[in-house]
């Protein structure tokens, strides 16, 4: 599993937010660089910024060949191109151990692929106390970041989603849903320009929305799924044992 860290950024560095995910094209990470780079120039135009001009997007993922390695300095020129790069950092194929630093510290984590059937990598930045900003699509949409803030809607994300197991209180988004540039660069901003309390608050809740996700989860779930089945097994097995030794004749199911 991975751990929380108290605060974002650590070792004296300023906030951060973290994207994990292999340097594959559907990761789309140029929307990651050009919602980061809307939200700076925004930073910039504003009277009083509200975000911290330490504040870095950190990419981590891994190559698997050369097609990525070349889609890897896509990227890297890109954040040249956009006046980024240096806030942005690329962290490729890190042990763990690092990986857990990263994701224990940053402020909030950041997922772009449409239609992704689950997203596990949205349920590990909930985990480690990172406020997810994730695709507005699939299983991060329907089953993951509920309920959710959503910038580009005009009217929140229409209540809590029924499906929600959690027992927390689910009129209290867990995080931010988004599909734009506009979209992610607006969550980009509400995260870091939020107070520590603020953001503590949301990361608490997403954390606790990441537990029904849980292996403790899944088991007790499946040992209830299981148990009629189970018991109908051990009762069988029982009158098989009672029957061969002649204890008692075999039941006749109707």
């Amino acid at each position: 599993g991975v751990e929380r860290v108290e605060g974002c950024g650590g070792s004296g560095e300023g906030p951060y937010l973290v994207s994990v995910g292999q340097f594959r094209p559907e990761k789309d990470h140029a929307l990651q660089l050009r919602a980061w780079a809307k939200m700076r120039a925004d930073e910039r135009d504003a009277d009083v910024p509200s975000v911290p001009s330490d504040a870095r997007l950190k990419i981590v993922g891994g190559c698997r060949g050369e097609r990525d390695e070349r889609r890897l300095d896509a990227l890297r020129a890109t954040a040249k191109d956009l006046g980024v790069d240096d806030s942005v950092e690329f962290h490729v194929d890190v042990p763990y151990a690092r990986l857990r630093e990263l994701l224990g510290a940053a402020a909030a984590g950041v997922h772009t692929m449409l239609d992704e059937h689950f997203g596990i990598c949205v349920v590990e930045y909930m985990a480690a106390g990172a406020v997810p900003i994730a695709h507005d699509s699939a299983g991060p949409a329907m089953d993951i970041v509920v309920p959710a803030v959503r910038p580009e809607a005009s009217e929140g994300d229409g209540g809590p989603n029924p499906n929600d197991e959690s027992g927390d209180d689910v009129r209290l988004p867990v995080g931010f849903l988004a599909t734009t540039v506009d979209g992610y660069a607006d969550a980009m901003w509400a995260v870091l320009s939020m107070t520590e309390e603020e953001r503590v608050t949301m990361a608490t809740l997403a954390r606790a929305r990441a537990d029904v996700f849980s292996e403790r989860a899944f088991n007790g779930a499946f040992i209830d799924a299981m148990a009629p089945a189970l018991a109908s097994l051990a009762l069988d097995r029982r009158d098989a044992i009672l029957e061969a030794a002649g204890v008692r004749t075999r039941r006749r199911r109707g």
